[in-house]
């Protein structure tokens, strides 16, 4: 087994593969490694390459796409003596998502690989970690010591990218300190999250009909002394107040995509269209419905025949009976108002399974990789029994 140089690498490396992390730099460290199969543990021959923030391997360093990729965000490394008859030392690379790739080679290679893999390893969780204190600036840019673009591309993995993202600072419900937050603002709600990185948000703030308030309360002597004003947001169906903070001039660009959000939402027309009003069983015209809308104490209408004593009674020619008739006008109308509340609702739903849909499809992707090289490992294994069976024959 040998190492490949810088050089080497270019080779493998400089393809349209996935990547992970901010950027899918070359640290130009390249090798051949055994790797241990996840469905077939059997071991296979792999060019690795070893990037900023994760290891791709191939089967062959002229390979474009490559056939896996390691994230090492996170991830914690295993030194393992060899196993059964061979020779070679071996390596575990337990990932945050739960795997663990086993490879192997001379003890020469692993001690070179370990040290730059694990110097990867800690430079992505300072990278990652949990941002400072908010200090006081011009952008959202430069709220925090997290670059917007590097946080950003954190999110990209995760979810769609929003109408509008970035840090800002949000006072507790229940103990009333302030934490700075990751936000990102969709269509029909405010999301904010703990750290760009995580997979679902902390809260979710639903805007329709929501009011948004700049408060540049002086009270609050550390705020003042930041220079920072409050950004005040209170749902419709909620009687919390969410508060945040930041520069006047980030909160005046938050304030401005929220009113649009939420002007947008009053103004956006439902694709619900209601249907013919029923009365007396009977379906009523457009002309007859806005006829309707008027309502009216008594109708009079020919009466029918009169039952006494379980006897029909005739009644004298031209003679009418007067029978009130409920006006249902105000419940139907109030019925489809309440239909049309709901449909808007389950349009929030539909943006947030669209959300879900896309991070669905990137683990089919990625399941679909997997399957690949289970195909390919299995058509190997038949090509190997085909071979041995020759083989027997032969002697």
């Amino acid at each position: 087994m040998s190492s490949g140089s810088g050089a080497a690498a270019g080779g493998g490396g400089g393809g349209g593969g996935q990547r992970c992390g901010g950027s899918a730099q070359d640290t130009g460290l390249s090798a051949w490694f055994e790797k241990k199969g996840a469905v077939n543990p059997s071991w296979r021959k792999r060019w690795f390459d070893l990037k900023e923030n994760c290891i791709e391997y191939r089967k062959a360093p002229s390979d474009t796409v490559p056939r896996g990729v390691i994230n090492l965000s996170d991830a914690k490394l295993e030194s393992l003596p060899p196993e059964d008859n061979n020779w070679q030392d071996r390596l575990a690379i337990h990932t945050a998502a739960g795997r663990t790739y086993m490879i192997r080679a001379k003890l020469a290679l692993l001690k070179e690989w370990i040290p730059a893999v694990q110097d990867r390893i800690n430079a992505i969780s300072s990278d990652i970690s949990e941002p400072p204190l908010l200090r006081g600036s011009n952008s959202i840019g430069e709220m925090t010591k997290i670059p917007l673009d590097d946080a950003r591309k954190l999110v990209v993995k995760l979810r769609p990218l929003a109408i509008c993202d970035g840090f800002l600072e949000k006072k507790g419900e229940q103990r009333k300190n302030w934490k700075i937050r990751w936000f990102e603002l969709r269509e029909s709600r405010f999301d904010y999250f703990k750290h760009p990185a995580d997979s679902t948000p902390k809260g979710s703030i639903m805007l329709r009909d929501c009011v948004v308030d700049v408060n540049n309360d002086t009270t609050d002597s550390t705020t003042t002394a930041k220079g920072l004003i409050f950004l005040e947001i209170s749902p419709a169906q909620s009687s919390r107040t969410y508060r945040l903070r930041g520069s006047p001039e980030v909160i005046q660009e938050w304030e401005l995509a929220l009113r649009k959000c939420i002007s947008s939402l009053k103004t956006r027309t439902s694709k619900y269209t209601p249907g013919p009003m029923i009365q007396d069983g009977v379906g009523l015209s457009q002309e007859e419905r806005n006829k309707a809308q008027i309502p009216t104490a008594t109708k009079r209408r020919p009466a029918g025949p009169l039952i006494s004593n379980g006897q029909v009674i005739d009644l004298p020619e031209g003679d009418t009976v007067q029978i009130q008739v409920s006006d249902n006008t105000q419940r139907i109308k109030e019925r489809e108002e309440a239909v049309i509340e709901m449909h808007t609702s389950m349009e929030t739903i539909n943006s947030m399974m669209t959300d879900m849909a896309s991070l669905i499809k990137d683990q089919g992707h990625k399941l679909e990789r997997i399957e690949m090289s289970a195909d390919a490992m299995h058509a190997s294994v038949e090509d190997g029994v085909d071979n041995l069976g020759i083989a027997l024959k032969r002697t």
